[in-house]
């Protein structure tokens, strides 16, 4: 499989996020993972559920975002998962 992975930094700032949603290679992607930081999902979730792009949010424990969107999707391991039982 042949997978081009481009790494954006959000810098925690909405202007920041604007700019990477209107860039050529933002709007011809299959797959958003993140934003790590809730404050700045919310432009980026409804630019995925515009665009019918699944947006995987790795790290926010609960988001609303979940209820009014079907590309949004939230991955939260255990603890126990992540540093083994002895966490």
């Amino acid at each position: 499989m042949k997978v081009i992975l481009n790494v954006y930094d959000t810098k925690e700032d909405p202007g920041s996020i604007r700019r990477i949603i209107n860039t050529e290679t933002f709007q011809t992607t299959d797959l958003i993972i993140g934003p790590v930081y809730e404050n700045v999902q919310k432009e980026v979730a409804q630019f995925a559920a515009i665009n019918h792009i699944p947006l995987i949010s790795p790290f926010t424990p609960k988001s609303g975002l979940i209820n009014n969107n079907p590309q949004f999707y939230q991955v939260n391991p255990t603890r126990e998962y992540l540093g083994g039982s002895n966490c």
